[in-house]
């Protein structure tokens, strides 16, 4: 296992509470939407069909029976999406034709966890591996903006 494997956001990570109601608990607050690098800071993709399941998880998390909630495919695959290009656009604006690295998706994996907990893997041992292996395989389906050919003016 190589250095890069073994991230810890932890330190890197800028707490805010999450947008939205007062009534979240303790632990549903305490996690943040931001994932802070050396330069640019990544956001956790969200929006109101995945807060809606998140919101669930955390009170069935409360009732014990946190197993009974999972995220469908089609909830995954658009965070999946969402996440990556959220952070190819955060990416190429700090610099022109960047990607975001391994140790960034890795990061964002580990984030993506701990805000979306009814992700994880059951039949893995590493919670977080499984999304990162789904990011990157997203981020190296992503071609590469051309610029326009422009016509010679007659």
């Amino acid at each position: 296992m190589d250095k890069l494997d073994e991230v810890d956001t932890a330190p890197e990570i800028q707490q805010s509470p999450p947008t939205g109601a007062s009534d979240l608990s303790k632990e549903e607050a305490s996690t943040s939407k931001f994932v802070t690098m050396s330069n640019p800071e990544y956001i956790v993709f969200t929006d109101s069909e995945l807060e809606q399941v998140r919101r669930s998880y955390f009170e069935q998390k409360r009732l014990g029976t946190e197993h009974n909630v999972t995220l469908s495919k089609e909830l995954f695959c658009r965070l999946i999406r969402n996440t990556m290009t959220n952070m190819i656009s955060i990416a190429r604006a700090t610099e022109d034709s960047r990607y975001p690295t391994k140790h960034e998706v890795n990061a964002m994996a580990k984030r993506l966890l701990e805000y979306y907990p009814m992700i994880k893997d059951k039949s893995s041992n590493s919670d977080w591996e499984h999304v990162a292996k789904k990011l990157m395989k997203r981020l190296s389906n992503v071609k590469s903006p051309r610029k326009a050919k422009v016509r010679p003016s007659k």
